[in-house]
């Protein structure tokens, strides 16, 4: 199997404030709800073989909380299915970023890990299917 890419990109959401950073080409994003826009353009591409959505959003006093992580997470899923790419979502919807440097820091619970691996399995799987 001859191997692309793999896109990452991570974006932070916190209360009002949203930073993000995207990599290969470091460009700057508002925040969380625009993760499925961008990843579906990457997708468009077809230069990567795999897509790995990084991102926390911070629960505030609203309900924007829910329905940015709700719709985040939706919409990753359904531009998996309808690109036929592997996108793991690793939007880590926390109470506070305790809960986030928990879930980022360098152990067993590390999520950006657990994503690309997720990602690399479902690439191999996916292989296999077409090959037999």
């Amino acid at each position: 199997m001859k191997a692309k890419q793999i896109f990452l990109f991570l974006t932070i959401t916190t209360g009002f404030l949203m930073m993000s950073f995207v990599f290969p080409q470091d460009q700057k994003k508002p925040g969380s709800w625009e993760i499925p826009l961008i990843a579906q353009t990457v997708a468009k591409t077809k230069k990567y073989d795999a897509i790995v959505a990084f991102g926390v959003i911070i629960k505030g006093d609203t309900y924007h909380f829910d329905m940015i992580a709700n719709e985040c997470t939706r919409a990753l899923m359904q531009l998996s299915l309808d690109y036929s790419i592997p996108v793991a979502i690793e939007v880590l919807a926390v109470n506070n970023l305790k809960q986030a440097q928990e879930r980022a820091s360098q152990n067993e619970q590390n999520k950006g890990i657990e994503g690309a691996l997720a990602a690399l399995k479902t690439l191999q799987t996916l292989h296999n299917i077409k090959s037999e």
